[in-house]
């Protein structure tokens, strides 16, 4: 990954470079043969450009057509980031803007079925016929189909490999307990895959991916497990003829700062490592949302835009939550699994886009503006410019809180009333935390899911909370995730709901004239079209 960015906007690469792998072109290049004449990309081979068109348009060569449509990005790259992904040109909100296929999937650490990565159960850890065990290499699968298949041609290299660790499944395999015989699972296959590659997504592409080694090997227990891994691969799996130290650090690095959580069309989960998604840059105020395609058979992240994308402005994801997490957690976030700090302008401002989801009221002057500085140390009020130092203050309130709703929400749920839970919600907004202090809209999530939950049953008064609810929350989220995202037409769908509900009601006692409730009826008709169709979009 590419780590943070918006430390400028990058310069656009000139011409003469493949737009994607970088190369320099010769008078052999190819050109985009679309027929939007403002593109002037150029690539330095077929494999390259077939990238550049969409599966719709292209023709067989991959190299595009009358009809071909292109794929609006290029890579670029600086000192600050690497490489990185830049528009060509103006892309619309909900434009899907790539489909990224992965080059490996994999288990994470739990033990899995290698082939499906369904989760294993005790029934498939015992002997056949009642297990289903690799007759090769022993290792357990979900079912006799998956173990016939990991011996399978596409397996099949793996599959010998590890039948020289010689591991019994009774005694070796831990059922809910992460084991080095599967994180090594990844590294082996991206080992092997790399010479069965091809451009442009080849062994040089993984190699100018990111392993941030050094930062890995200032961790102790890290080093300790890449360490055994490499004696693992190298030595018992006798792959030194083949790999060194170096290739095994690199691959587990670029896999664990790289990859995405998968899921797979049988239930299993595991991670993927995505050429294209592995040279997105993070931003806590993203211009594309990423998602796994539920559709296609080769799994794909498809990224969409969020919201327009000027042409020359970076493509950026999101590594994390950035709703319900402050911003002190989410740099523990990504320094700790990412090795940076987001200097995003989201992150850079104190008033984080005006919401104060930070900041606690001030113990001197009151104001919801006490704020943390740089680190976690000092807090300052931006109204009255008082200081402390004692954050283990900071920590009491937030705790406090935490506490109260804790028990105010188990309550409500157990006795079926949320109203106390409701008000004790109205309070904290109006006492020691901000109105949208990522405290408080943890708790607003919480709370609007449970009204959902209630359905039908709901009193009057249960349909004007809700609404209250959502309404803050859409209005938090136009705040910090300005666009068109699941979230929010989640909310707005479920505002639209409640506020259908409520005109009912009212219409019904009177409060309400037809005319009125029939005009509201027509609104909420657009409303949950407009929301149904960015929820139903298929990816």
């Amino acid at each position: 990954m590419a780590g943070n960015t918006e430390n400028g906007r990058p310069s656009v690469s000139g011409s003469g470079f493949c737009y994607l792998c970088g190369e320099g072109t010769s008078k052999s290049w190819q050109k985009c043969s679309s027929r939007d004449e403002t593109c002037q990309i150029e690539a330095c081979s077929l494999e390259c450009l077939k990238i550049h068109f969409n599966e719709e348009g292209s023709d067989a060569a991959g190299s595009g057509g009358e009809n071909s449509k292109c794929n609006a990005f290029k890579m670029n790259q600086n000192d600050e980031v690497g490489r990185f992904l830049q528009a060509t040109r103006q892309i619309r909100p909900q434009e899907i803007v790539l489909k990224d296929p992965p080059l490996i999937i994999a288990p994470q650490s739990l033990p899995v079925c290698l082939i499906c990565l369904k989760p294993l159960t005790e029934s498939n850890l015992e002997a056949p016929p009642i297990g289903s065990y690799c007759q090769l290499c022993s290792y357990p699968m979900c079912s006799a189909e998956c173990a016939s298949e990991h011996r399978s041609c596409q397996y099949q290299e793996e599959c010998e490999l590890l039948a020289k660790i010689a591991i019994s499944p009774t005694e070796d395999v831990k059922l809910n307990h992460p084991s080095l015989l599967y994180s090594m699972i990844g590294v082996l296959r991206l080992l092997l895959a790399q010479d069965k590659l091809h451009k442009p997504f080849d062994k040089n592409w993984i190699a100018h991916m990111m392993d941030h080694r050094e930062d890995l090997f200032n961790d102790k227990v890290m080093t300790n497990h890449v360490n055994s891994m490499s004696k693992l691969l190298l030595e018992d799996m006798e792959l030194r003829s083949r790999f060194n130290e170096n290739d095994v650090i690199h691959a587990f690095g670029v896999l664990r700062i790289n990859s995405f959580g998968i899921d797979t069309k049988m239930g299993g989960r595991g991670r993927g490592l995505f050429p294209l998604l592995a040279l997105m840059s993070h931003s806590c105020q993203s211009n594309l949302q990423h998602e796994q395609s539920k559709s296609m058979s080769a799994m794909p992240m498809v990224l969409t835009a969020q919201r327009t994308i000027e042409e020359g402005e970076e493509l950026t994801i999101r590594y994390i939550d950035t709703i319900q997490v402050g911003y002190l957690e989410r740099q523990k976030l990504l320094e700790d699994q990412w090795y940076f700090k987001c200097g995003c302008t989201r992150c850079k401002d104190p008033s984080d886009c005006g919401t104060w989801s930070n900041s606690i009221s001030c113990f001197q002057c009151a104001n919801p503006r006490l704020s943390p500085a740089n680190d976690t140390v000092k807090w300052a009020c931006k109204n009255c410019q008082a200081e402390i130092v004692q954050y283990n203050l900071v920590e009491e309130v937030i705790h406090s809180s935490y506490e109260q709703w804790n028990n105010s929400i188990e309550n409500g749920l157990k006795n079926g009333d949320l109203t106390p839970s409701f008000n004790l919600l109205g309070d904290m907004k109006h006492g020691q935390l901000s109105r949208f202090h990522n405290m408080v809209i943890k708790m607003s999530l919480q709370l609007a899911k449970s009204y959902f939950q209630l359905g039908p049953k709901s009193r009057k008064e249960d349909h004007f909370n809700c609404k209250l609810l959502c309404e803050e929350i859409l209005q938090f989220l136009t705040m910090i995730d300005p666009g068109t995202t699941k979230v929010m037409a989640t909310f707005l769908l479920q505002y639209n709901k409640t506020k259908v509900v409520l005109d009912k009601i009212n219409f019904e006692e009177g409060n309400l004239t037809r005319a009125d409730y029939l005009q509201s009826i027509k609104e909420a008709v657009i409303v949950q079209s407009r929301a149904q169709k960015v929820l139903l979009q298929e990816v």
